[in-house]
């Protein structure tokens, strides 16, 4: 794996953790439904991603997904929908078989790849979207506050981020 320079749960990660987390009459429902509708039914086509954001988040969260993530952040791998749909389908997937709830987590790697990575643990589905930094230019924002510790070594010395 490519060197992380960043951790992060922020709001958007919140989210699906607020709608996959809980209690398995919260979680289980969600899932399925949110299955249904990433992968389409036999009388409707996939719901846009986009569109997804939007009814969960709210229109300016889901402009920001739509127009940043999906579209002006990481030209380099764009298009990332695919990637991001399948990832997400996955993880829905091993939730209903093992009536587990979602964690999810941004991991900012210092390379140019966009992955999603899945775990199972005996409590939890961890879902890590793994992406280039966010660009500096372009209304990215690199401060979005988070929970995650991260401990690395810079120079030399080991370094702990945010420090405690």
């Amino acid at each position: 794996m490519a060197a992380i320079t960043k951790v992060s749960k922020g709001t958007s990660f919140s989210h699906l953790e607020d709608r996959f987390g809980g209690t398995e009459e919260t979680f289980l429902p969600n899932y399925e439904e949110s299955l249904r509708r990433l992968q389409g039914e036999a009388t409707s086509a996939p719901t846009d991603l986009s569109q997804l954001a939007n009814e969960r988040v709210g229109a300016e969260a889901g402009r920001h997904f739509s127009a940043d993530w999906l579209q002006s952040w990481w030209p380099e791998v764009q298009p990332v929908e695919p990637i991001l749909r399948a990832g997400l389908i996955e993880a829905f997937k091993k939730g209903i078989a093992a009536r587990l709830p979602l964690s999810a987590l941004w991991v900012q790697a210092a390379d140019s790849t966009f992955e999603i990575a899945i775990s199972q643990s005996a409590t939890q589905i961890t879902l890590l979207v793994i992406t280039p930094p966010v660009p500096s230019v372009g209304g990215g924002s690199q401060d979005e506050a988070g929970d995650v510790t991260l401990v690395s070594r810079r120079d030399g010395q080991i370094v702990v981020t945010p420090a405690t």
